[in-house]
């Protein structure tokens, strides 16, 4: 398994950037309980339910841009500050 998710970081480190696929590592133990219950049987209790929609949420979050809200002036505000 390493053999193949070691390629596919890099990959994702060059097509995303570093910051981006970093945070794609949070999301091991995510996959880890997924493949813990399709494959072993294994139940998921309630707060490892919270806490992989956090970790999902989170990487949902850090990943997707946001708009930023610039003026056109706000170059001038930060000479005349100086």
């Amino acid at each position: 398994p390493t053999a193949v998710a070691f390629p596919l970081f890099y990959r994702g480190v060059r097509g995303l950037g570093p910051a981006r696929a970093a945070t794609m590592m949070f999301l091991v133990p995510v996959f880890g309980l997924g493949l813990a219950f399709a494959l072993l049987g294994e139940t998921v209790t309630v707060v490892q339910a919270i806490g992989s929609a956090a970790m999902l949420a989170g990487a949902w979050l850090s990943v997707t841009e946001r708009p930023t809200k610039t003026t056109p002036d706000s170059g001038l505000q930060l000479l005349r500050s100086v």
